[in-house]
């Protein structure tokens, strides 16, 4: 081993002891501090070989996170691309997730704890949809379950 080697290497697993990462951010990061792209090359084989980094089970892993946490689809696959993860990746990653997450189920929650959250009637609409937007549900389907919650929280 190289001293470069070490050194990218040691520097690799300092990064990763605090969260898992892509092939892509570690690649950033050795390029910041200027190691040389086959020394890049050779720590990203290494990493991968030794399964310490794997974009898959960070994908599955941040997907699962991000929907737990109540964020929406085209959120969690815009971060996901961000990071470096492959469309075509994240989406089989994702049909995954969907198996142990109901989307449906988590955008009604939201809906429910901010509908009680927001007193002004008026903006109550208007703050929800933008909250959820941002949180990347589609807008369709928040007026879908916008209006069905409505009508329930009316009738309470």
């Amino acid at each position: 081993m190289t001293d470069r080697f070490r050194k990218a290497l040691n520097y690799s697993f300092l990064l990763l002891k605090y969260r898992l990462r892509t092939t892509k951010e570690i690649k950033e990061r050795l390029k910041k501090k200027r190691f040389e792209d086959s020394v890049i090359e050779k720590v990203i084989e290494y990493l991968q070989e030794h399964n310490y980094i794997n974009d898959r089970e960070f994908a599955y892993t941040f997907i699962k996170e991000k929907l737990e946490r109540g964020f929406g689809i085209k959120k969690v696959i815009s971060d996901l691309k961000r990071l470096g993860i492959h469309h075509s990746l994240a989406e089989e990653v994702l049909e995954e997730a969907k198996k142990e997450f109901n989307q449906q189920k988590i955008l009604r929650r939201l809906i429910a704890k901010l509908y009680r959250r927001y007193k002004d009637k008026k903006k109550k609409r208007e703050k929800i949809i933008r909250y959820l937007l941002q949180r990347g549900f589609s807008y369709d389907e928040i007026l879908r379950y916008l209006e069905e919650d409505e009508n329930r929280f009316i009738e309470e």
